[in-house]
């Protein structure tokens, strides 16, 4: 079989757009090439392994698990289903981040639940000054964020391993902690979807899909600097309620939400206005 035909073949069960790629993936070469070299004929290997791609991808599998990365902040990050995939809308998360602390130099800035590093990393780069923390409580995501940021050569970032505000040390204090953690309920529908092939533990939390972000809320205040901040993506739906987990805690000033590019509600973000006792945060964490 030539390219030509299999870009032009109208009645083919994936877009082009995703024809092409899966193409560049099994020929090793730009989208672009696939077009300059349309008369070439693919072998039986490269058909078989072609057609073994097509058929992941008709099962409802994420593109970016098929072709092992993902595009975010201008960064080819590699995926697999360890992790998370990384979507547009938590690009917003870096966008706060950047514009709460500006160009302060030497920040302390943490990010819980890193996964493949996507937001960290981003960061990292974007201000090489900044003291990036990246935790994640599995191991395996850890190794694929470290690797990412070796790749990219973001070399201020630390990784530890823990879950969520365990994993980070005890000082110094931070200018900001942000976080994507799981927020979606555990019986929505929406997980029965092509999501169901990423990692459940990235996905679903107790309580509605707020029993993490609760965690966060409450417990983040013990690491943060008197005007830190923390910034937290959250459901679409979840307006309210994390607006009251932000206003129950009495250590945050006012917390503003923040649209994503559809118009929903997707981040949170608010700032410390009140130092809790240190003394009492290795109670708060066990809590």
């Amino acid at each position: 079989m030539l390219i030509y035909e299999l870009l032009h073949c109208p009645s083919h069960p994936i877009s082009l757009t995703e024809r092409e790629l899966l193409l560049s993936k099994v020929l090793h070469c730009s989208r672009e090439a696939l077009y300059i070299n349309d008369q070439i004929k693919l072998t039986s290997y490269q058909q078989h392994r072609l057609q073994t791609l097509i058929k992941r991808r008709l099962t409802g599998e994420p593109l970016a698990y098929i072709l092992g990365y993902q595009n975010f902040w201008e960064q080819n990050l590699k995926i697999n289903q360890n992790v998370l995939i990384p979507r547009p809308e938590t690009e917003l998360v870096v966008e706060l981040a950047l514009a709460k602390l500006g160009a302060k130099n030497n920040a302390y800035v943490a990010d819980l639940g890193t996964g493949s590093g996507a937001i960290a990393i981003a960061l990292a780069l974007t201000r090489p000054t900044w003291n990036v923390m990246a935790t994640d409580i599995s191991s395996k995501a850890l190794t694929l964020a470290k690797n990412n940021a070796r790749r990219l050569k973001a070399a201020n970032i630390k990784f530890k391993l823990g879950s969520w505000l365990q994993a980070l040390p005890t000082k110094p204090l931070l200018d900001m902690i942000v976080a994507n953690p799981p927020y979606i309920a555990p019986q929505d529908p929406y997980l029965r979807g092509s999501i169901r092939f990423e990692p459940r533990s990235a996905l679903v939390a107790p309580q509605n899909g707020l029993a993490d972000l609760k965690t966060i809320i409450t417990k983040a205040p013990y690491y943060l600097k008197l005007g830190g901040w923390l910034i937290v993506e959250h459901g679409y739906n979840q307006e309210k309620e994390v607006k009251a987990l932000f206003k129950n805690c009495k250590a945050y000033g006012p917390a503003s939400i923040y649209l994503d590019y559809a118009k929903h509600p997707r981040v949170s973000a608010a700032p410390i206005k009140l130092r809790l006792n240190v003394a009492d945060r290795e109670c708060a964490l066990h809590q």
